[in-house]
């Protein structure tokens, strides 16, 4: 009997805990971020790897910061300008449908000048054996909108 009682009072206490904590975080919970909130803000993610899972969580972040009203910009710079050479992730690759729909949220995707040059395959050359730029990515022209980028981040989320 003093087992069965000892039992159904650890449980009480245990649910009481949970309850507790369930009350102390669901404020938390409840207020979902929104860059629109904060006045707006500038969110540059900047990805420098193909590593896939690193590509893909760069790119669902970007989409739901553009979604939640940020004003959102991809830079690839490195290895990352591959994730938008759609030799290398073509049309139906997940990574390849995020960047679209990030595109099509009104995200920006800029490419380091120097790193799409020398990516292999590149861009700066036409023809099969080269890379095929995302539609709606851009390469940049100058070191000067790099920095300018960076600058004008509010926060930075590297990849």
């Amino acid at each position: 009997m003093k087992t069965i009682f000892m039992k159904s009072r650890f449980c009480l206490i245990q649910c009481l805990i949970l309850l507790v904590a369930v009350m102390i975080s669901a404020p938390v919970l409840a207020d979902k971020p929104n860059c629109n909130d904060k006045g707006g803000q500038n969110i540059l993610v900047h990805l420098q790897t193909t590593d896939l899972p690193a590509a893909k969580i760069a790119s669902k972040l970007s989409l739901l910061l553009q979604n939640e009203g940020c004003d959102t910009v991809m830079f690839l710079s490195s290895n990352g300008v591959q994730v938008a050479n759609e030799k290398v992730f073509p049309s139906k690759s997940a990574i390849n449908q995020l960047l679209t729909n990030f595109l099509g949220e009104g995200g920006k995707i800029f490419l380091c000048p120097g790193c799409a040059e020398s990516a292999t395959p590149n861009f700066s050359k036409k023809g099969d054996d080269y890379g095929a730029l995302l539609s709606g990515a851009e390469i940049l022209t100058s070191e000067d909108q790099v920095t300018e980028m960076f600058v004008n981040a509010d926060k930075i989320a590297d990849f």
